[in-house]
């Protein structure tokens, strides 16, 4: 599936980078023999219904698609947009060939297990008085944001607090 529109920061009108099935700004675009473009999620989905080109109805398969050109990719590689989480509260604005790293770090993303947001919102509305609790619940979360959350601590001066504990574990 393709990307909303109106999560770019930098698209003009004019850039047509639309797939025809989703309407979304292409999400890994590869063309079809027919030379029509599209998302290769949203292709791929429709080749297993259809088996034929949603443009033209011309015969497709998914063997059929190739990638699109690397000029094409590295211009949309390039454009601006809001994380996914951006309603979660993420401020993030990354170019799209960046946003899956993003999204592996992004303190926001829900995870079934506690994430760094909740664990850090837990923890930063209590007095500074906190247990060593924080260092089991942190450590608990994914490694990927660590780093992060750490220096998100930092930034409220609670690092100090439970640092010293960080090698009792």
């Amino acid at each position: 599936m393709g990307f909303d529109r109106e999560r770019f920061v930098n698209l003009s009108d004019d850039d047509d980078f639309t797939c025809a099935i989703c309407q979304g700004i292409y999400d890994r675009p590869v063309i079809t023999p027919c030379r029509h473009t599209y998302c290769k999620e949203c292709i791929e989905s429709w080749i297993q219904i259809k088996n034929s080109c949603p443009l033209d109805q011309k015969r497709l398969r998914s063997c059929d698609l190739i990638q699109i050109p690397y000029m094409l990719q590295s211009i949309i590689n390039k454009l601006l947009i809001h994380c996914d989480y951006h309603s979660s509260g993420c401020q993030e604005i990354v170019p799209v060939g960046d946003l899956r790293k993003h999204l592996i770090q992004c303190i926001f993303c829900p995870t079934a297990c506690k994430t760094l947001q909740e664990v850090n919102s837990r923890y930063l509305q209590r007095p500074l008085s906190m247990s060593n609790n924080l260092i089991y619940d942190f450590s608990s979360v994914h490694l990927k944001g660590w780093f992060k959350s750490f220096f998100y601590l930092l930034q409220f001066k609670v690092i100090s607090i439970w640092v010293p504990h960080l090698f009792q574990l």
